[in-house]
C-alpha cells in the first residue's frame, strides 16, 4: 500500500517529506501551472536524501532537466517512476530517519504555481 503526500504553492519548492519507519520512494510528480501570465522558464527539479546519518550521507538521487534539457516549468510536468526493478532491489528505500525532498527555483515566482505529490511505500513490516 503506497501514500501519497501533498503539497503545492506559488514559490520556490523546497519542500522536505518525513515518514515513520522505513520507507520506499516510488514516485514523484510535479504539475506547473499559469496562476499571472507566468513566463515560461524552466529550472531543474532535484530529488534529494536529508539522510538521518547526517549530511555527510545526504544526496541527490534524481536531478530532471526537462524536455528541452534546461529544467520544468509551464508546460513540462514532471512525472518520475521509481522502476519496478529498483524499488525490489530496495535502491530507493531509506530508513526512519532518512527525510525525501524536493526543490525546484521557481523562475518566475508569484506567477508559476505547482502542485506536488511524493509517493512512498511504508516498509514497517517488510
Amino acid at each position: 500500500m503506497s501514500t501519497i503526500m501533498r503539497a503545492s504553492g506559488l514559490g520556490d519548492i523546497d519542500r522536505t517529506f518525513a515518514r515513520p519507519g522505513r520507507h520506499t520512494l516510488l514516485g514523484v510528480r510535479v504539475h506547473f501551472h499559469d496562476f499571472n501570465n507566468g513566463a515560461d522558464t524552466k529550472a531543474p527539479v532535484t530529488i534529494s536524501i536529508d539522510s538521518g546519518q547526517g549530511a555527510s550521507f545526504d544526496r541527490v538521487l534524481w536531478t530532471a532537466d526537462g524536455v528541452d534539457t534546461t529544467g520544468h516549468g509551464l508546460n513540462d510536468d514532471v512525472n518520475f517512476r521509481v522502476p519496478d526493478d529498483e524499488v525490489a532491489a530496495g535502491t530507493w528505500t531509506f530508513g526512519s530517519l532518512d527525510k525525501i525532498k524536493v526543490a525546484w527555483p521557481n523562475p518566475d515566482s508569484g506567477n508559476i504555481g505547482w502542485g506536488l505529490e511524493v509517493e512512498v511505500r511504508d516498509d514497517a513490516t517488510r
